[in-house]
């Protein structure tokens, strides 16, 4: 009874007009959909070796490199509205980051957070994932690369660096996220050599209020 009634709505829908149908989606969207974010993890325990490009330079961000992201996020970014807003999140909570440059430009950047967050403000997304951060972890987010820089081992050599300055920090152990149906960052990581730890579902409600494991928090557009 379900498959045909399953079927028969879908049979429906096909003979709606093409613009008709791309409104139910959105509409659908917008009352209740949900997204699949992979939780991630690499173990630290185990240096590498630091980037192979002569020319990368991997430091950290400091307050006079917002005005150089913000430009960054405008070239780079334009076509995803909340990265202006995540960077200006990043520097009012005082997230911690590093740069990717070469030859003065930049190439990318990474956010990341520990245990201890931002005072009593945990990120939003380890909220509403349920991450359990140990006193040596770290969570790396909102991991960027200019789109004319992919392909040619950048990527890799950034978190390389990166790794190998937490791990300086006394860091063991790096954590992260990644949506499911996006092949590009999964293949990043796990060349990279981090390890998949389990899928989790978020629903979003009214696009202001997500359904988490651990309970509904109010929708951050700058994050989810």
């Amino acid at each position: 009874m379900h498959a045909m009634t399953s079927s028969a709505v879908a049979g429906f829908r096909r003979l709606l007009p093409p613009r008709v149908r791309g409104l139910a989606r959105r509409v659908r969207r917008r009352l209740l959909h949900s997204t699949d974010f992979v939780l991630i993890t690499k173990d630290l325990a185990e240096p590498k070796a630091p980037s192979t490009l002569a020319s990368l330079t991997v430091r950290a961000v400091g307050e006079a490199d917002y005005s150089a992201l913000a430009e960054f996020c405008r070239v780079h970014r334009a076509v995803e509205p909340e990265a202006t807003a995540r960077l200006r999140d990043c520097q009012s909570r005082g997230y911690r980051g590093f740069l990717a440059t070469a030859e003065g430009s930049l190439l990318g950047h990474v956010w990341w957070v520990d245990a201890g967050g931002h005072g009593a403000r945990p990120h939003p997304r380890v909220r509403a994932l349920g991450l359990q951060l140990g006193e040596h972890s770290a969570y790396l987010f909102d991991f960027f690369i200019a789109p004319t820089r992919r392909g040619k081992g950048v990527s890799q050599a950034f978190l390389n660096d990166v790794h190998a300055q937490l791990r300086e920090s006394g860091y063991t152990q790096v954590v992260g996220d990644v949506i499911s149906d996006d092949r590009r960052a999964r293949w990043t990581y796990r060349a990279d050599g981090w390890k998949d730890v389990r899928t989790v579902r978020i629903w979003s409600v009214l696009s202001s209020v997500l359904l988490c494991p651990g309970g509904w928090r109010v929708a951050d557009s700058r994050w989810f």
